[in-house]
Order: C-alpha cells, then structure tokens, then sequence
C-alpha cells in the first residue's frame, strides 16, 4: 500500500503475476515470474503461481518480497527488491528448477493488451481512437541495434522470435501520451506504464519471444514479450538469471537514434489519380534525432524490405511546422492469392551518408487486414 493506505503500488494478482502503479499511478500491464508453453499450437499453457510470500521492509518505502514459485513442471525462488525513483525499480533474482519439459520457455515474461491503434483503428468497433495498455516493444539487441516492433491484434494467434544474443535490453512500452489520441477519462491509457527489462549479467543466446492473440475487447491481456533462452528446456535444468524491471514513462536507456511514433496505413498510389487495387501507403513518423538542417535533397534516404509483395514510391521529409519527420512508401500485395494470408513482415530504417540514423522498424500486415482496410475507406 502508499503511506496513506488509500490506494496500493505493487499487487500480487494470482499465479506468479505481479503489476505495480509505476511513474504515475496507473496500473497497466503485469509481470510474470515465468512463461511456460505459451501460445504453442499442440498443448495447453502452464501458469506457475507463488504458493509463499516473505516480506522484508526496507528504507524510505522500498520493500523486497520472497516469492517460491511452483507448478507441475517447474518451481523456484525469487527476490524481488523494489525501490521508487521517478517510478517504480525493481530488481529481480530468481533460480528456477525443471520438473518436465517445455516447449517453450519464458523468462522476465511481460502481459499486456492492444486491441488497436493508429495502424489498425479501422478495424476497431469502439468510438475512442485508440485503446491499448502497450503499443510496441522494444528491443537493445547485444549488437547495439535499437528495433521497434509496433504492436498488432492478428487475425490469428501470432508468436515471433527475434533473435538478439546477449540481449541488452527489451520491454513492451506505451509511445503514445496523448490523451486526446485516447479520449478515456475512465482508465487513463495515456498513463499506462512502459516496463523495461535488463539483464543484470549476460543471459547469452536466445531471442524475445513476442506472442499476440486476437482479441475484440480491452479486457483481454493478448500481449506477452519474454526471453526465450537457448538450449532446450527439459526436466533437471537450472535457470539462475537476474533482472531489472523499470515501470516508467519511457526507456531508461538514453535514446541514440531517431524514434518512431507512428505508422500509419491508407490507399497507395496518388493523389488525384485511380488508386491500384491491393496497393497500401504505408506512413512513419519519426522525431528527427541527428537530421537537424537537412531537407529533401540532402541525401536522407529511406531502406525498406519485405518477405512478400512489393514496395516502392519511397518518400522521406521533414514535416512542415512540426518537429518530425515522415518516411512513406506504397505496399502492394495485389499480386497475392486472396486466400494465403501469410504475413508480410517489412523492415525498415533511415539513413543519411550511409549512417543510419533511426532505429530498426519491424512491421507484420496481413493481406486480410489490409484488403479490409482499404475496402473500408
């Protein structure tokens, strides 16, 4: 609870969950102590709970609580010592032991909800323009890369692995502070926490794991991003692993390259002209981070790719009186059989003599969800 005993920071919500009210007081998405086979196609979930709790005061309201974990295949002991510092730190030991084989292993799991957002408001059924707790996750590959994969509610239960070894960083964030992009005075999704996770040793290989379940309301978690380390989880491993969970506005990790804000998605072609069938304008907008006196003309360039389809018309500017930029290119996915709705995954960036000067931006579009899109405006 706060020093008033009106209202509580950090809660224990069942199974091995855990959710503060991080820089602002709004409770948002939760944590998990571990991920067992989520989301796998041919056997149920595992949910692990903590069966016994030892709480032990600390200095100016810090608190660190013991936890064991146990569930059939798995049990384990963590130390979560949690501190306020322009939001809620905590820093998590945990040692956890195999009784059985997973498939698919989850470590510093984070759950939390997207129904849709600027990407997908078209497919929307409610009035307010926009409704999730996170709207991305973010990576700090071992590399140094920075990747921003927007979040999606799928047409169907979607889970990708990016590769990252020795992994710097990664969180599920909330980009998007705008109240009137919300318009909810109720819940306050513009306050939502973005939860970061950062190894405090160097977990090695593996890759984070993002799993998106459709979903047709706000009252679903349909959002896990976790470390899935290497090697396979069976029965007698050992997992000893440490982490820091920052609930705070933004990254903690000071911000290197531009930053994307938006995408955007409308009818390819030009203005003014027919529009071609099946062809999407795809629009990203990005703060302008290392572009300062550039213009068009000035060699800022645009490098896009896709799985599938075809892209072309690049385009990227400076937007007139504002303080960012814009990167635009047409996608078309005409020449796709209107029955393989296999995902088109884009990978795109902006460079300037070379240099990249954004991070990486990941997208996956579905040619239904696209098809319906466009046959909607």
């Amino acid at each position: 609870m706060n020093p008033d005993m009106k209202s509580d920071w950090m809660a224990f919500l069942g199974a091995a969950y855990w959710r503060t009210s991080g820089y602002s007081g709004q409770f948002g998405l939760s944590v998990r102590g571990l991920a067992m086979d989520t989301a796998i196609p041919d056997g149920p979930e595992e949910f692990p709970r903590f069966t016994r709790f030892w709480l032990e005061p600390g200095e100016s309201g810090a608190l660190t609580a013991y936890a064991l974990m146990e569930s059939p295949r798995s049990t384990g002991a963590y130390k979560i010592a949690s501190h306020q510092d322009n939001g809620i730190i905590q820093d998590v030991e945990a040692a956890v032991f195999l009784r059985g084989d997973v498939k698919r292993m989850g470590l510093a799991p984070l759950t939390s909800m997207f129904w849709y957002g600027k990407m997908n408001e078209r497919l929307g059924t409610d009035w307010r323009p926009e409704i999730h707790d996170s709207d991305g996750l973010e990576i700090l590959a071992g590399s140094g890369e920075r990747i921003w994969r927007p979040l999606n509610n799928p047409p169907r239960t979607m889970a990708n692995a990016f590769s990252t070894p020795s992994v710097q960083g990664f969180g599920l964030m909330q980009r998007e502070r705008d109240f009137e992009r919300y318009l909810d005075d109720g819940v306050f999704y513009e306050k939502r926490a973005s939860v970061w996770v950062a190894p405090t040793e160097d977990w090695g290989d593996g890759a984070v794991t993002l799993v998106e379940i459709p979903t047709n309301d706000e009252i679903h978690d349909n959002i896990v991003a976790m470390w899935t380390p290497g090697g396979d989880a069976v029965a007698g491993r050992e997992y000893n692993f440490g982490y820091r969970l920052s609930w705070l506005e933004d990254c903690p990790v000071p911000q290197s390259t531009g930053r994307f804000s938006a995408v955007r998605i409308g009818k390819g072609g030009v203005p003014g002209q027919p529009r071609p069938a099946g062809v999407a304008k795809i629009v990203c907008d990005f703060d302008g981070m290392g572009l300062d006196g550039l213009g068009r003309g000035d060699g800022v360039a645009l490098e896009v790719s896709a799985s599938r389809g075809t892209t072309g018309n690049t385009d990227v500017f400076p937007v007139v009186s504002t303080d960012y930029w814009r990167a635009m290119f047409d996608l078309d996915v005409s020449q796709l059989a209107q029955d393989d709705d296999t995902p088109v995954d884009l990978r795109l960036y902006v460079t300037h003599e070379g240099d990249a000067k954004t991070e990486t931006l990941l997208l996956q579009l579905f040619p239904s969800q696209l098809r319906a899109q466009l046959d909607g405006m």
